[in-house]
């Protein structure tokens, strides 16, 4: 047993090695080959050789890899169920509210027809049309007094002859389907 100290090419940590039939020796700090020439005394290495702790780390820096691919794929889901249940619930408060407004109007129109009062339509509907037709509207739909006012001004321009220029209910001119009115207020129908 022929036991020689060598210095590690790579760390140059001293090793005591039994070089006596051996062609390599490990430096045990850093894990280098170093090869034994015994005709010519000389020691040649290589630089580190994989060691298990290398191993280890680079196991380590997988599942790393894999955990962290895993964290963002949860978050990923997390996102869409979170987006999947927010659409839903602005879905059903859009819903809600339709029924709401729905519910409102009705109520309001029983309310109105309870009191007796009638829904004359849209002003602008009549806007341009036969005064006549007009006329015939708002009496079905059971207004009582309905007075005309002839403008007047269809020699200056023919094509508008006998069309509505304006109507007024209770002084409103612009009016809609959801407003109610006695059946005793004054129409006020002007036409060309």
């Amino acid at each position: 047993m022929i036991l020689q100290t060598i210095k590690c090419p790579n760390c140059n940590a001293e090793i005591n090695a039994d070089i006596n039939n051996k062609k390599q020796v490990f430096c045990t700090y850093c894990g280098t080959a170093i090869y034994i020439d015994e005709g010519k005394n000389e020691f040649t290495y290589t630089h580190r050789i994989e060691r298990y702790i290398h191993k280890r780390y680079t196991d380590d820096a997988k599942i790393a890899s894999v955990i962290k691919e895993d964290r963002e794929n949860a978050r990923k889901q997390r996102l869409k169920l979170i987006s999947m249940f927010g659409s839903l619930a602005l879905i059903i408060l859009c819903f809600l509210g339709l029924v709401l407004l729905i519910n409102t109007e009705t109520k309001k129109e029983n309310e109105a027809i309870q009191a007796g009062l009638i829904s004359a339509g849209n002003s602008s509907d009549w806007i341009d049309k036969d005064y006549h037709a007009a006329v015939a509207h708002f009496e079905s739909a059971g207004f009582n007094n309905i007075e005309l006012v002839d403008l007047d001004d269809s020699n200056l321009k023919f094509w508008i002859n006998e069309k509505v220029a304006t109507i007024s209910i209770e002084g409103k001119n612009n009016f809609n389907k959801q407003d109610y009115f006695s059946p005793d207020s004054t129409v006020y129908i002007t036409y060309h």
